[in-house]
């Protein structure tokens, strides 16, 4: 969608915390909407992305709204901004809870999806000691935690080890 919009990325932004949290409990979200400012732009897959909860989704809405940021939904296409109809944005609400009756009759965790491990509160340690050269026997050694278990979070949260002249290393 960015490169059919021809819309720059400056920064991708991951969130570690669910959300189905309240957004007042999602401290690092929520200070990033509140770093936005008048002509950013936020692209999400969907809507569901930002929260499943409507409540919640309004305050997320209202806050892009109140900062003028340009919000793309890319498997709808659409904008939303200053200039979108409130008669626009009732109907992806209404799909969000059609999505969450749907979802409510899978079981277990959604295809694709990463749950929560022991190991993300340590995410930006990990990152910064991989980046320093250090080992992964070295880091769990730092942190008191498994080197297998630290293995297997490094892998299925793709981080890779990066040399210090900046290379990757595997």
């Amino acid at each position: 969608m960015a490169v059919e919009k021809s819309i720059r990325i400056d920064k991708e932004v991951v969130e570690y915390a669910s959300k189905n949290l309240p957004l007042e409990e999602r401290k690092e979200f929520e200070a990033f909407l509140r770093s936005m400012t008048e002509g950013n732009t936020i692209i999400v897959s969907s809507l569901s992305i930002l929260s499943d909860k409507a409540d919640e989704l309004i305050k997320v809405i209202n806050c892009v709204l109140t900062h003028e940021v340009d919000l793309w939904i890319a498997n709808t296409g659409m904008l939303i901004n200053k200039n979108t109809r409130m008669a626009e944005i009732f109907p992806l609400l209404n799909n969000l809870r059609d999505e969450g009756k749907e979802q409510s009759r899978q079981t277990g965790r959604p295809k694709g999806s990463q749950s929560t491990s022991k190991f993300d509160v340590y995410h930006a340690q990990i990152v910064s000691l991989l980046s320093q050269g250090l080992s992964v026997s070295a880091i769990s050694r730092e942190l008191e935690v498994s080197r297998s278990s630290l293995k297997d979070y490094i892998a299925s949260r793709n981080i890779k080890r990066v040399g210090r002249r900046g290379r990757q290393v595997d």
